[in-house]
């Protein structure tokens, strides 16, 4: 205890007073911790929870973290708020990816590239549907990718889609054609290495049958435009070849139209101006003529891309999968 005189405590009587102010409020004022207890030689400081990889560490403070010890039990963490969960979107697969990538060669030393799809998991002893998509005239080429997108894009992302493909596991086989599929409306004998694209197609399909288990009751043929003309000329060359077709915005000759025909569905725009619709509305009709039962959709206000909403009707795939030769 410190003792004052009388006339020093007069004098420093303000000073000490102020002292005990300042240090009072501080005491108030002020909310005490204590500093986190050293690491020892030998620990490791750990996190409270493990942080997830594939986000980025956020910053923990020394109270949320946890100080092993060798020998000694691992004090318990204080709570975290867990890491957000980060969804990241699947990014657009491209058509050609989907694809094996193939070039067939005739007896007669013709080429003719493809692209094939195998069904889902594939099984060896069971048989599977064949979807063959024929290109227009834009997709024309030999690159082997040209004829999976532009027009040909809404038909080859159906039949190759996720819900189609689980639904109905099928091969599906894009053949990639330098000029039009077919050079006559009727089927002419031509030398083996003169052959049309479209006969060159079907002696494709016929090798593949030896090679893979294609259902032959169940192969199916689909195209748009100059495609939707290789798919009538297909159908009415071989009538009984095909369990089902799909025809967009193509045309063909309804004299060659014969009885027994392939159960085919068909779609034209009514404003199409490339292909009148009345070529699509002309086959329909010799179809009906020998007793067929063809479907046919035309859409009022759309002009030649018909392909865009005739693969997008959702009865299609249904219908053209019920159908079968015997």
């Amino acid at each position: 205890m410190f003792l004052f005189s009388p006339s020093e405590k007069k004098k420093w009587a303000p000073a000490l007073l102020l002292l005990l102010v300042l240090a009072g409020c501080g005491i108030r004022g002020r909310h005490v911790r204590s500093a986190p207890p050293p690491v020892p030689p030998g620990a490791t400081v750990e996190p409270a929870e493990p942080i997830d990889p594939g986000v980025p560490a956020p910053h923990i403070p020394a109270e949320s973290a946890r100080v092993a010890v060798p020998g000694h039990a691992t004090p318990p963490a204080l709570p975290r708020q867990p890491n957000p969960v980060r969804v990241i979107p699947a990014a657009p697969e491209d058509p050609a990816t989907l694809f094996r990538e193939h070039v067939y060669q005739s007896p007669g030393r013709q080429k003719l590239p493809y692209r094939l799809l195998e069904p889902w998991n594939f099984e060896p002893d069971k048989d599977y549907p064949l979807v063959i998509f024929l290109h227009g005239s834009r997709a024309r080429g030999s690159d082997n990718r040209r004829h999976l997108n532009g027009s040909s894009e809404p038909g080859v992302s159906l039949w190759t889609s996720n819900d189609v493909q689980r639904e109905y596991p099928s091969f599906v086989l894009a053949p990639q054609s330098r000029t039009e599929w077919v050079n006559s409306w009727a089927l002419v004998e031509r030398p083996a290495h003169r052959k049309e694209p479209l006969e060159l197609v079907l002696e494709l399909v016929e090798s593949l049958k030896q090679k893979y288990n294609i259902d032959p009751r169940r192969i199916y043929i689909t195209g748009v435009s100059m495609g939707g003309f290789g798919v009538w000329s297909a159908i009415t060359r071989h009538p009984t070849y095909f369990a089902g077709a799909v025809a967009v915005c193509g045309g063909g000759s309804p004299r060659l139209v014969q009885p027994n025909p392939t159960p085919v569905w068909a779609f034209h725009g009514a404003k199409d101006r490339v292909v009148s619709p009345r070529r699509s509305r002309e086959m329909v009709a010799a179809v009906r003529r020998v007793g067929g039962e063809p479907r046919y959709t035309e859409y009022k206000d759309v002009r030649h891309d018909s392909w865009k909403r005739a693969f997008s009707e959702p009865e299609l795939v249904p219908w053209l999968f019920a159908r079968r030769l015997w």
